[in-house]
């Protein structure tokens, strides 16, 4: 697509590669000098109160107005170089405004342009495909591939996603070890709060990071890229580990019932398992989609039945399970049949529904019968 290029007088603004230029040459100029910039030249000969560029350039933290009166300086002294008698008018207790004429142009990016923009969405891709496999070296690499990515794209909140999936599973593959992984949980909550900053609307922003917050209170986990399930002792922390019956098992989420079972999703095979802590005992049943169902996001409600995503066909569907009888219970298509992925989801007791987070940034949510009622779907 075509970037806007804001020119006026000697200088050129480029909106996608945040460059300010003069007669060709690039300036140094500071993120929050172009944020001002760019929103003064964007909507040249409007008044624009104090309170917008601080939007804009501040974007919510608390600065005084002599912070402003100091950015609009330096810009003026960056651009008065050009010989121009004033480019940035103030209204005194009202505003400032762009005065100099702007033209706007628009540049059909090269194609080594076009390649650069590509790259991190394939990059992006690569990195998901990681993830997926649940092995350890796979989800090393993923953590290093969406660095990358955040890297030169810090402004991607898909990106931060990524790279904070990549760090909590890594810290879920060292907290059976005697020095976990701290650095990578707290890194992940990092990433999944910038995530969250820069798009609030993004629904597997927050989904991340509720999962992440949840991994520093959460007693049993998955040990990925194996067959295991682990617990640790709070008062001892004593790791103690449950080797799945089946090499081939691999665990995505996991939900506690009131009995103390500990219940998992294979994703791999795709069954619904329940482990006895005290005689190790695993009990499993084939889901609805079979082999092919790949399980993710998983929940209990308040009657002990578990909630499933069968996430290997589109669109997903909600499977409903009932430790009782042994039997789902049942069966829902989540959203329109498009690519997507639902991977985390919470049960709310007061509302009855539960509300999952979807990777087209979604959330959704499903109502759940009361005990006794028929079953949704």
């Amino acid at each position: 697509m075509p970037a806007d290029v804001f020119a006026f007088g000697p200088f050129e603004l480029d909106a996608s590669s945040r460059q300010l230029t003069r007669q060709g040459a690039v300036l140094q100029v500071s993120p929050r000098q172009f944020d001002l910039l760019h929103l003064l030249v964007a909507r040249a000969g409007t008044l624009l109160s104090k309170d917008a560029l601080i939007e804009a350039a501040w974007q919510g933290v608390a600065v005084t107005d002599n912070s402003v009166e100091q950015a609009i300086s330096s810009l003026r002294r960056l651009l008065a170089d050009a010989g121009e008698s004033a480019y940035i008018e103030t209204q005194a207790r009202r505003g400032y405004r762009f005065v100099a004429s702007v033209t706007r142009v628009e540049r059909r990016a090269p194609e080594a342009a076009l390649e650069a923009l590509l790259a991190p969405h394939r990059a992006f891709l690569e990195g998901r495909a990681a993830l997926e496999t649940l092995e350890r070296t796979h989800i090393a690499h993923a953590r290093e591939v969406f660095a990358r990515i955040v890297e030169h794209v810090p402004d991607q909140p898909a990106a931060h996603v990524g790279l904070a999936n990549a760090c909590v599973m890594q810290f879920e593959m060292t907290r059976f070890e005697p020095a976990p992984d701290v650095e990578a949980l707290a890194l992940a909550a990092t990433h999944a709060r910038d995530a969250c900053r820069l798009n609030p609307q993004f629904g597997e922003a927050w989904a991340t990071l509720g999962f992440v917050l949840d991994r520093t209170g959460r007693p049993w986990f998955n040990l990925f890229g194996t067959n295991k399930l682990g617990t640790i002792d709070p008062k001892s922390m004593r790791v103690r580990e449950y080797m799945l019956p089946d090499e081939r098992a691999r665990g995505r989420r996991i939900a506690l019932t009131s009995d103390g079972a500990v219940w998992y999703g294979d994703y791999s095979r795709g069954f619904v398992g329940r482990l006895d802590p005290v005689s190790g005992a695993v009990k499993e049943w084939a889901l609805p989609g079979g082999g092919t169902s790949m399980p993710y996001a998983m929940t209990v409600d308040d009657a002990d039945r578990l909630w499933l995503v069968e996430t290997g066909r589109q669109p997903n569907r909600l499977v409903g399970f009932d430790p009782r009888s042994n039997s789902f219970i049942a069966q829902v298509d989540l959203g329109p049949a498009k690519p997507n992925t639902v991977r985390h989801m919470v049960f709310d007791k007061t509302t009855r529904s539960i509300w999952f987070g979807s990777d087209r940034g979604t959330i959704g949510r499903a109502v759940v019968p009361a005990p006794g009622r028929k079953p949704i779907g």
